[in-house]
């Protein structure tokens, strides 16, 4: 599970991505070990 292993787990959708564009980032930050 990724909320374990980081301290923050967030979807990012970049701007210029279009709106029906399935395009999503996973963005986890402050990896535990």
């Amino acid at each position: 599970n990724l909320k374990n292993n980081f301290r923050s787990v967030r979807h990012f959708k970049p701007p210029a991505s279009r709106s029906e564009s399935k395009e999503t980032y996973l963005v986890a930050q402050g990896f535990k070990g």
